[in-house]
């Protein structure tokens, strides 16, 4: 005659196997741009985490409940820890745009995250401009154009928009007056 599974092993099993497995497959996001490779890398962590996760439960198959729930709690705590450490290590270094102001350019990009606009180092090379101050003119005052000559411009708000935060030491290099010269020109 067949033995009934018992199920509070099952239940061990579950916790001992799933949990790592599901926290670890994360890190694939972390380490990885494109979607197949996510795909394997978190076939790969999920799989460490699954042979850690067996390993542990071997060592503590005949232990008390106390034991396995510690056991089952410092592994969950220890794949959460790893998650946390990788997303850490892994988040990029934001710079200041220098039209919007927002902190949206990360070291490595040719553009601004929030607004758009390439930043000088790749915007010289592609329209020609030759002095920085008049790109940086001709930028802002595109990005912070009026609607009409009744609207009030706030370089500095909204403070934060979409997840970017706007720096508080950065500054416009143009003015109101500016807004309202440029907005009569194109008219």
């Amino acid at each position: 005659m067949k033995e009934k599974p018992d199920i509070k092993e099952q239940i061990w099993t579950a916790l001992f196997l799933v949990t790592p497995v599901t926290i670890l497959s994360k890190l694939g996001d972390q380490f990885a741009d494109s979607s197949l490779n996510r795909i394997l890398l978190a076939g790969l962590f999920g799989g460490l985490g699954g042979l850690l996760g067996a390993g542990l439960l071997e060592l503590v198959k005949t232990k008390t409940i106390l034991v396995k729930s510690i056991s089952v709690t410092i592994l969950t705590g220890l794949c959460v820890t790893a998650l946390i450490v990788a997303t850490k290590l892994n988040k990029p270094t934001l710079q200041t745009c220098e039209i919007c102001g927002y902190v949206a350019v990360t070291a490595d990009k040719k553009e601004c995250g929030y607004c758009g606009t390439l930043t000088w180092d790749n915007q010289k090379k592609i329209k020609g401009y030759d002095d920085k101050k008049e790109w940086l003119k001709d930028e802002q005052l595109f990005w912070f154009s009026l609607d009409s000559l009744t609207q009030q411009i706030d370089f500095y708000k909204p403070a934060v928009d979409e997840g970017f935060n706007k720096d508080k030491n950065w500054k416009p290099i143009i003015n109101q007056q500016d807004l309202i010269n440029d907005f009569d020109d194109e008219k």
